[in-house]
Order: C-alpha cells, then sequence, then structure tokens
C-alpha cells in the first residue's frame, strides 16, 4: 500500500476513533490528545501522533473496510476544499454585505420570521449553490441562516 493511501486511512481512522468515547481514551493515553476535524492538521503539527502507530494498526484489524472509509473521508475533505474555493472574492462578499448591511439599517432593521426563515433554507438547500457543510450560498458567499432572516434581503439568483 502506497504512503498516501496509508496516511488517508489513518487520517479517516483518526477522525472516525476520536467519535467513539472508548476509543478516545486510548488515544489520549497514547497521544495526550484527541483529533478532530476542525483540528487535525494543528494536533499532528503538535504532536505528530507518532505514538498512534500501533493504534492505527489495531484500529485497520479492527475495521477491514479502512480503504474504503478513507476514501469516504478523504472525498468529504476534499469536497471541503472545494467548497473554500468556491465562493466569491473576499471582496465581493464584503460588498455583498456592506449592501446589506445599509439597506437593513434603513429599512429599520426589519426581521422575517422563524417560520419564513425555515421556508428560505428549505428552498437555498435544493439549489446547486448550497454549501451543506457551512450553511452558505456559494454564489454570493452569503450564511443564510443569517441572510434569510433580514426581510430586506433576496436571493441573488431571484429564487427567494
Amino acid at each position: 500500500m502506497d504512503s498516501e493511501k496509508l496516511d488517508k486511512i489513518k487520517y479517516a481512522l483518526t477522525l472516525r476513533a476520536s467519535q467513539i468515547p472508548e476509543v478516545q481514551r486510548e488515544m489520549l493515553a497514547l497521544c495526550g490528545c484527541i483529533p478532530g476535524r476542525a483540528t487535525m492538521r494543528e494536533d499532528f503539527k503538535a504532536c505528530g501522533h507518532g505514538n498512534l502507530l500501533a493504534f492505527w494498526e489495531r484500529m485497520i484489524a479492527r475495521f477491514p473496510d479502512a480503504a474504503a472509509l478513507a476514501d469516504e473521508v478523504w472525498a468529504d475533505y476534499e469536497k471541503h476544499l472545494a467548497d473554500l474555493n468556491s465562493l466569491p472574492s473576499i471582496g465581493e462578499m464584503a460588498l455583498n454585505f456592506a449592501g446589506a448591511l445599509a439597506r437593513d439599517l434603513k429599512a429599520g432593521r426589519p426581521r422575517r420570521s422563524p417560520e419564513d426563515v425555515e421556508g428560505i433554507l428549505t428552498i437555498c438547500r435544493g439549489c446547486e449553490h448550497w454549501r451543506a457543510g457551512d450553511q452558505r450560498c456559494g454564489k454570493c458567499g452569503c450564511w443564510i441562516r443569517k441572510k434569510a432572516g433580514w426581510a430586506q434581503e433576496h436571493c441573488k439568483l431571484g429564487k427567494w
């Protein structure tokens, strides 16, 4: 097995294992931390998880489908990275926000009802630009739950 594939398996198994309480205790005893998706990169820099080699070998034995799991987790990670790159530029998002803020203040800050916000979220979840991971629109870059609450705002594509 090539080293890249092995690294993907280690990453996937570490994430999966960090969700299982009894395995969390074992990881904590071996390397002093419990890596998670949000902190994985920093955790690996801090301790390298070199002490987890035996742990990973046991996990691979325990989960024979480790390679398939690694492919699944890695595909999710690559999609997350692609999503990050699919947003408009920082400048464009800043202009979008500044315009929304100005419209909101000028209108006296009216808000939509929670039911209306949920209706908008339902529409957005069905859109090709919906980014489920951070609940943002890939077209305008806005956090939809926040934008949907402002009564003056609307979809850039005219969907709501």
